[in-house]
């Protein structure tokens, strides 16, 4: 990692802050992006890294990042959002905003930074995706999220396969709950939100996603599915 040039998108909380201070650790060059500008500066200085204002969902957005950062050896796709309020009959409007954010705002980010490395013959492509990606939810009032991460996981495989003659490497993770802001953001009670039994600690899943990055450049960590023992729940 020392002296690789890694942007983290969703990287002013919770696994994106996580993930960059680790890897800040190893001595990679980080930039984190996010939407809110007063969060992203204090994670920023928290970690010691470079921070860009972006709103993934939006093509601009990401041609302007693009423009900013020039080349970089390693693209994060982390951030996303978590839906559980039955989207299709109670609020249909925010069905977009889940595709937009997690499966459309990764693959605009993506199309930003893949062609460069696709001339060089370098660089990562990682991916945030979840259990239920791999397990689709069957709570109603899930489907519309786990409709994302089955879309997003469609795309890395796609492009995973579109790279395989390449030294272009595509990872996705796919981990059980953790503790993060993500259900709080999504209005559920700040208590039930960081005590439920199924998840696990976000330095936990931050760990595992540094590992498979973290490995020689003939080695490619592609997937890896993270389970809490012994009582966990896909989401």
């Amino acid at each position: 990692m020392k002296n690789k040039k890694i942007l983290i998108t969703g990287g002013s909380e919770g696994l994106g802050k996580a993930m960059a201070k680790k890897l800040r650790d190893l001595g990679a060059s980080v930039i984190i992006l996010a939407r809110n500008e007063k969060n992203l500066a204090a994670a920023a200085k928290e970690i010691g890294c470079e921070y860009v204002v972006c709103d993934i969902s939006s093509l601009q957005d990401c041609l302007a990042v693009k423009n900013k950062l020039g080349d970089i050896d390693i693209l994060v796709n982390n951030a996303g959002i978590w839906t559980d309020d039955d989207l299709e009959e109670k609020h249909p409007e925010k069905i977009h905003a889940a595709f937009e954010t997690n499966v459309i705002g990764a693959i605009q980010m993506t199309n930003m930074f893949l062609p460069r490395m696709k001339e060089l013959n370098r660089g990562t492509i990682f991916f945030t995706n979840s259990v239920s990606g791999r397990f689709p939810i069957t709570d109603p009032e899930a489907r519309t999220y786990s409709a994302t991460k089955w879309g997003l996981r469609g795309y890395a495989e796609a492009l995973k396969d579109h790279l395989k003659n390449t030294k272009v490497k595509v990872i996705q993770i796919h981990p059980c709950g953790f503790d993060t802001n993500i259900f709080e953001s999504s209005g559920w009670d700040k208590k039930s939100a960081h005590t439920q039994s199924w998840m696990t600690a976000t330095e936990n899943i931050a760990s595992a996603a540094v590992f498979a990055l973290n490995q020689p450049d003939d080695i490619n960590v592609s997937s890896i599915v993270i389970d809490k023992s012994p009582m966990w729940q896909p989401i």
